[in-house]
């Protein structure tokens, strides 16, 4: 009798573990169903549209921390902002574009320079234009890299360009707070991210990055790719700014110091820093030249003064219509003139400048004639 409530109690057990063994395996067979349901679609979708969009895809929040008129910082209220907008991807198809406005197009603009150097000032105000149509660091040139072979066509790139545009449009540019800073709006409020009937000129503006993009001169073959693919002739607007302000700015956002020191006031003094910026300066500036001289016949270029387009918004703007082959109406100009500030902040003043770097950057301006006109006391 014993021996038998023994072996009742002993396949009671068992029977019990076998049951909890199957229910951890049905448990487990859930688990792997949810996450296939999860991770095969978003797979799918991966491959079949890759994020090759912009540099920054959530696009407001200046890194910089420039102030506004209000005190606040855009970095602080970037913070805030950031999770609530949504990115290009998420908002990309509901950007309608019509082919027919791509009828008139007559050229394709890129911009070449260097950071901190004016390209979201210049690049907005010819947004506002309503026969162009500029992209905000889309880093077209980079992406084309990882772009699929349905994704290099004409139709593809142009439309993404326009909604790009339209996308910062309504949402800020990645520089910037949407509404103002460093003391200039970059919202003209006329055509920005939309056009009046049709488009002459389409592009992206991704300066310092395309200068860099280009330091590897084996990357100058998608130039020409691009090229092969839009079937336009390209205007590259080059944007250059005093060599000692630009080169300081760089060194106060690289140390993240640009918002204590700007409030503060004081010298920023970190040599070495200053040094390695000047060389990363340079190679930009060799960049720019590279692309200027590569002999490739469908590129035409114009260097835009950052200082001239701050003192005389109207003259410099009219000068870069002309280049690019579009009027410009009265009401355009003065609707970009009224949200320029006529001042440009003296970076350079931020910064410890020892007689030897000055002396360095003086000798190396020399080898380029676009930089002939600056020096420190300008």
């Amino acid at each position: 009798l014993w021996r038998d409530k023994s072996t009742c109690v002993v396949n009671g057990v068992m029977s019990g573990h076998r049951t909890l063994w199957k229910c951890a395996a049905v448990l487990f067979s859930v688990c792997v169903l949810l996450m296939a349901l999860w991770y095969v679609p978003n797979l799918l979708n991966a491959h079949a549209s890759p994020q090759v969009g912009p540099h920054r895809s959530r696009g407001v929040v200046s890194k910089s921390g420039s102030r506004h008129m209000d005190g606040t910082s855009s970095r602080t209220v970037g913070k805030d902002l950031q999770q609530k907008l949504p990115s290009f991807d998420e908002v990309r198809d509901s950007i309608r574009v019509e082919r027919r406005w791509f009828d008139r197009l007559e050229s394709f603009i890129l911009f070449i320079g260097y950071e901190r150097s004016g390209h979201t000032l210049v690049s907005a105000l010819l947004d506002a234009h309503p026969h162009v149509v500029i992209a905000h660091e889309y880093h077209l040139l980079d992406a084309l890299t990882r772009f699929s072979r349905t994704q290099k066509t004409r139709d593809f790139i142009l439309t993404e360009m326009y909604r790009h545009s339209a996308f910062n449009a309504q949402y800020g540019r990645s520089s910037q707070y949407p509404v103002l800073t460093a003391g200039y709006h970059y919202q003209v409020n006329l055509w920005e991210g939309k056009c009046d009937g049709y488009v002459q000129v389409i592009g992206d503006k991704r300066g310092a990055g395309t200068s860099m993009f280009l330091t590897n001169k084996a990357n100058m073959k998608y130039v020409t790719e691009l090229h092969d693919i839009v079937q336009l002739p390209f205007k590259v607007m080059h944007i250059v700014r005093n060599p000692f302000d630009d080169i300081s700015s760089m060194v106060l956002h690289r140390a993240k110091v640009y918002d204590e020191v700007k409030a503060k006031g004081g010298v920023f003094d970190r040599p070495s820093l200053l040094r390695r910026i000047i060389d990363h300066y340079f190679l930009e500036v060799r960049s720019v030249v590279r692309l200027n001289s590569s002999g490739l016949n469908f590129i035409k270029m114009m260097t835009a003064y950052s200082e001239d387009v701050m003192s005389n918004t109207q003259s410099a703007l009219q000068s870069m219509c002309g280049f690019l082959a579009v009027e410009c109406s009265a009401d355009y100009l003065n609707g970009c003139a009224r949200v320029v500030s006529k001042s440009s902040s003296g970076m350079r003043d931020l910064v410890r400048w020892s007689h030897k770097m000055k002396t360095l950057v003086q000798r190396k301006m020399k080898a380029f004639a676009f930089l002939n006109r600056y020096s420190f006391l300008d």
